[in-house]
């Protein structure tokens, strides 16, 4: 039998519908996010800023290691490999899909959390933050093996799992710098 399979640097706009009726499309080139509001009028956000990343074997290998960790690195198992690294992918990292299957999450206060790529000079896990104008406000970076699963009015909550694939459920403060309500 045989299969495709896809690029673990596949990559696409990706879309997020929040519970007061915004939509956030986030697209990968140029990296931006447009707004669409409740009444359909379009917000467009400029481009936010991204550091080029060309697709090295060694940066092939991090990508497979991260979805499949115990796999050998194999790259031409996997067809259509982009040349730069996105700043974000479709998120099947270390054998779990991020909630809702997307990079994408809802923040408190209306913004857009968008877990970033990893590349072997950024390994850490971050998420950018947006705003409703389409503008950065800046980044959170998680320990290694977190991810954000949901939020409160003034917490994140995130999953951290451990060398044995154990999951601990964690709530962190809101980062005053990101507003409140």
């Amino acid at each position: 039998m045989n299969s495709t399979l896809t690029s673990p640097l596949a990559s696409e706009g990706q879309g997020w519908l929040f519970a007061d009726g915004w939509v956030a499309l986030a697209h990968p080139d140029p990296y931006r996010v447009d707004w669409l509001t409740p009444a359909g009028e379009w917000i467009r956000g400029a481009p936010l800023p991204v550091i080029p990343t060309d697709v090295s074997l060694e940066e092939q290998c991090l990508a497979i290691s991260r979805r499949a960790p115990d796999a050998d690195c194999d790259p031409d198992r996997y067809p259509d490999w982009p040349s730069q690294v996105p700043p974000f992918a479709m998120v099947l990292d270390q054998g779990w899909i991020s909630p809702g299957g997307t990079a994408l999450q809802p923040g408190p206060h209306g913004l857009l959390l968008i877990r970033r790529t990893p590349t072997t000079e950024g390994p850490e896990t971050r998420y950018d933050v947006v705003d409703r104008s389409g503008s950065l406000r800046g980044a959170i970076l998680m320990p290694e093996g977190g991810t954000i699963v949901g939020f409160g009015r003034e917490s994140l909550y995130a999953v951290q799992k451990d060398e044995m694939d154990l999951l601990t459920l964690s709530r962190h403060p809101w980062p005053v710098q990101f507003g409140s309500d």
